[in-house]
Order: structure tokens, then C-alpha cells, then sequence
């Protein structure tokens, strides 16, 4: 696919045909989340919520964690897509198509995880606006951790992002990352992660410290949640 390199967000061709039946986000909004917008980048992920939930809720099976994989996997869509935002060559009809095909390849991560546990038929789920209304506010603030990270990742120079992006977020090993970057070892993508982790956690600081000149701190700051996979 054209929007983002090949090496990071692998395509889905099914991923045209879902996102032909659902209304894109306003061009001006997938502009300015592209840019770096905050504002714009909450905004988007708002709007992609039920849309990528409803997604992975209707692909993945119920036993056991069923709802629960489907957040999950929700969560991991819109953190890539924060992440991968920066690369996207903006076409106004291409946008959800690119979304769902991350979503597409994290259900399938999803599916590999669970293959050995018993499968049950897929739920009606009913709205999804509902379903994310009805979170608790410790949910709503992981949700928002994994956001504010994948902000942060988007800052970080292509070379140590690619890195987090193959690590933490697709789950591949520092070998199979090594492959796919063309590092010389696993040796090479683990020093590359280190320095990518100490750019982040410089960032964070920095965040942090303008937050705390603007607004006084009660108790203290979490860091935003990488989650490696």
C-alpha cells in the first residue's frame, strides 16, 4: 500500500471493502493529526474508536476474553495508527482503509495468540459508542496513557521509531526486526531500542516538566504506556 512503507504496516486487501461502508474522517482532521496536532490527534482517535472496535470485536472469537481481546486489540490499532500517522501520504478516500489494515494485521496477531484456546461464535456487540461509553474510568485512562505514547513515538526521528514500532507494537523479536530493518544482529536492534527508549523517556520529561510550568501536579505523573506485545 502507498500511504505508509511496506516495512512497517503490512496491507490487508480486505481492508478496502470494510472501509468503503463507513464514513472517512473530515480531510482537514487527518491533516492536522498528520502534522502533530494534539488536539487534531485526540480527535481522530475519538472518531476511530468505535469504528476500529466494532472491527475487531466482529473478527475475533468470545472464549473466555472475548470483549476484552476485542478492547485490547482496538487499543493496539489506534496506538499504531498514532504511531505510523507521521508516514501517511494523505488520500481523503484511502484513510480508513489504511486503519483497518493495521487492524487487520493485529486481529490476526490476536488469532495466532488465542489458537489454542477453545473458540466460541462471535457476540452481537450492539453500538460500540455505547460499548466505550459504558468503560470505567481506569480503561479510559489506559486508553489515554497508550495515546499519549504513541504522540510521543511519533516525535521520535524514523530510524529509533521503526525500531518500537517492529518491538512493541507488531511484537516482533530483535531477530525478526534485524531482518526487517536490515540491521546486521539482534545485538544491533537491541542498542537501537535502547537509544530509542532514551529518546522517549527524554521526551517524556520534557513533556512533564512543560506540564508542571503550566499546571501544579497533584500526586504523581504516570508515564504513558508502551506495551510490548
Amino acid at each position: 500500500m502507498d500511504e505508509v512503507a511496506p516495512s512497517t504496516v503490512p496491507a490487508d486487501s480486505r481492508a478496502d471493502a470494510t472501509a468503503r461502508r463507513l464514513p472517512n474522517p473530515d480531510s482537514r482532521l487527518v491533516r492536522a493529526a498528520v502534522a502533530g496536532d494534539p488536539d487534531a490527534i485526540r480527535e481522530l482517535a475519538r472518531f476511530l474508536s468505535p469504528h476500529v472496535f466494532r472491527y475487531c470485536a466482529s473478527r475475533l472469537p468470545t472464549a473466555g476474553t472475548g470483549v476484552c481481546d476485542a478492547q485490547d486489540c482496538a487499543q493496539e490499532v489506534l496506538q499504531a495508527v498514532l504511531i505510523a500517522l507521521p508516514r501517511y501520504r494523505y488520500r481523503p478516500d484511502r484513510f480508513l482503509a489504511f486503519v483497518l489494515g493495521i487492524a487487520g494485521h493485529k486481529v490476526a496477531d490476536f488469532h495466532r495468540r488465542r489458537s489454542r484456546e477453545p473458540v466460541a461464535s462471535v457476540p452481537e456487540v450492539g453500538d460500540a459508542l455505547t460499548f466505550w461509553a459504558r468503560r470505567d474510568p481506569d480503561e479510559i485512562e489506559r486508553l489515554e496513557h497508550r495515546m499519549q505514547a504513541g504522540v510521543l513515538l511519533a516525535r521520535l526521528p524514523m530510524p529509533h521509531r521503526e525500531v518500537l514500532v517492529l518491538r512493541f507494537v507488531f511484537g516482533l523479536s530483535a531477530e525478526e526486526t534485524a531482518e526487517r530493518l536490515g540491521l546486521p544482529s539482534a545485538g544491533a536492534v537491541r542498542a537501537a531500542q535502547f537509544r530509542a527508549l532514551a529518546r522517549l523517556r527524554a521526551l517524556l520529561t520534557e513533556r512533564n516538566a512543560r506540564y508542571a510550568a503550566d499546571v501544579p501536579i497533584i500526586g504523581h505523573t504516570t508515564e504513558p504506556e508502551l506495551v510490548p506485545v
